[in-house]
Order: structure tokens, then sequence, then C-alpha cells
């Protein structure tokens, strides 16, 4: 009999139609000889559905409950990526995909994420936790600067300001889309991406935005809007370290199973930006790219995140 994996996606986010495009390239690609597909679609109104059908809270928890083997999240972005989601279905005692609810949470928010890098030592950037702009006064900011929501994906919210005028509208931009914010250090050079799966990481990601100054969400999800270069072109020694930070990274937050630690290379020195809990799946997302690069097949891909995500006990 087949195992019956139901693929979560949508949610109220900023990232609701990157989640539909990974849960889309999910669902093509689970192994159909072993596995029965169903979608759950939460809209963003945060109304269910089960296979486009509109469906109440209460049918939704049936069926999870008592119809489903395993929940494999293709949500992005604060609802399905911040802990929320893992949380309802850890009360279900429903099986899911990913990292739980607690490194979910920490993951979600940067200033934490960052703050608990510093103290452990690791390279992140300097930066400045803002709640609110009426503080931004009594700052010395220096240009170019990096400015972003503290709790969004995608690089939804985020601009690289070369002046006052600019760094005013990112102000704007980034408090938009979250309640807090980050304003970084601007790094120039290699950005690349660690993506983890187990208890290794696939072959580094080199990224060269096509579109944009940076690997904002055009870049990454216009067809030919970046460039990726697998393996990155590193000197041996800086490689592994980058790739030995970002396994530290994923332990550290407490992920499970995968994950994709982004960073950037500024003079020979990777300094670690964020981790992804729920990295994109979509066709031009970066994982399945890393996995191709080292023979394993989107397929299989899926069925080695299922595994990890069932027998790791983090």
């Amino acid at each position: 009999m087949k195992k019956h994996i139901t693929v979560l996606m949508g949610g109220p986010s900023a990232e609701f139609t990157v989640s539909l495009s990974t849960g889309q390239s999910i669902i093509k690609h689970l192994d159909k000889k072993e596995f029965s597909v169903s979608k759950v679609l939460i809209d963003q109104k945060k109304n269910w559905f089960i296979d486009d059908k509109p469906v109440l809270l209460k049918e939704v928890v049936h069926f999870l409950k008592n119809e489903v083997w395993f929940c494999f999240l293709a949500l992005h972005g604060r609802f399905g990526e911040d802990g929320t989601i893992q949380g309802f279905l850890e009360t279900l005692e429903v099986a899911y995909s990913g990292s739980r609810v607690l490194a979910s949470a920490l993951a979600m928010d940067k200033h934490k994420t960052l703050t608990l890098l510093e103290h452990a030592g690791l390279p992140v950037p300097q930066h400045i936790f803002l709640e609110s702009s009426n503080k931004i006064d009594k700052l010395k900011i220096k240009f170019p600067c990096v400015v972003l929501p503290n709790n969004s994906g995608s690089s939804v919210g985020v601009s690289i300001c070369f002046s006052e005028d600019e760094f005013e509208r990112a102000l704007k931009k980034a408090f938009s889309e979250s309640s807090a914010i980050i304003i970084s250090q601007y790094l120039k050079g290699m950005e690349i991406s660690v993506p983890i799966l187990g208890e290794g990481y696939l072959p580094i990601i080199e990224i060269i935005p096509k579109t944009s100054k940076f690997y904002d969400y055009k870049a990454k999800y216009q067809e030919g809007g970046s460039q990726h270069i697998i393996p990155a072109r590193l000197p041996k020694a800086i490689y592994k370290k980058a790739g030995s930070l970002a396994l530290l990274v994923h332990k550290l937050i407490g992920c499970r199973a995968y994950s994709r630690v982004d960073m950037i290379i500024a003079n020979d020195k990777p300094y670690i930006l964020e981790i992804n809990t729920l990295p994109g799946m979509t066709p031009t997302s970066l994982l399945p790219q890393a996995a191709l690069k080292a023979g394993i097949s989107y397929p299989e891909l899926l069925k080695l995140m299922i595994h990890y995500s069932l027998t790791e006990k983090t």
C-alpha cells in the first residue's frame, strides 16, 4: 500500500507565489509508485483547501490526523517557516519535513540568529537592530549599508543603500514588511550558499546576480535572474571553511534534516548572512541544483529529505 504524503503550500506571507512553485515542484517529483500525493493549500487569507476543495479547519485536522502519513512543507516566510505551522502539526502528532518549532522560530528571527552566532564566535556582519524608525537620527550610519526586515525571506524588503535618499526609501520598504529591521554592514564579495542535507553539506553554490546588484527576489526567481556556479570557485581552504561553518550554524540553531546557509566571502573570509530552514524547491532553487551536482536526482532528494526528517531527533 502506498504511503500518503500531503504537500502543504501557500500561506499568508509575501512568499505565497514562491511557495506555490515549490509545492508544485515537490508534487511533480514525488515518486508516485511509492507515494500517493495530495495537496493542502492555505490562501493569503488563511482559508484552507484540500486538493482545491475549500474546507473548514476541523476537516483539515481530521484529514491530517487520519489520512496522512507525512506532511511535506512547501511553505515559506511567516506562518510557514517561523514555527507556527510546525507547532500546529506537532499538536496533531503529524510527521512533517524540516526543522521543528524552536529552530524554525529562531532561524526566522534574523536578529536572534545573528546574536546567537556572534556569541558563539562565528563571523557575521556588523549590524544594528531597530524596532522603531524614530531612533534613526541617533545612529551614525555608514554607507553603503544593507537594510532588511527582521523576519521575512526570499530577500523581500531588502535594499543596499549608497546614499541618504536610498536609505530613507529602504527604511520604509523594510518596515512595511516587518515591525523590526536590521541595518547591516555592507560586505562586497562572492555570494555563496551552502545546502545542508543530513549530516553533511552538498556542493557549495556561487551566485552571480544578473538582474540586480545582489541576490534579491527578482534574481532568485526570475528565469535568467542569476547564474549559479557549482561548485563555487573558491580556494580549497576557504571552501572547506564555509562548509564547516554552515554545518555548525545548522547544529547551533538546532535544525533538522536540511537547511541552506547563505554567506558572503569578503577578503577571503566567509561571513554568515542567514540560515533558511525551508529552502526553496522551485525549478530555479539552489538546493535541488546542488543535489543534482552531487548525483542526487530531485525525486531521490525528496526521499532523503523525508528520511532525515523522520529519523533525526533534533
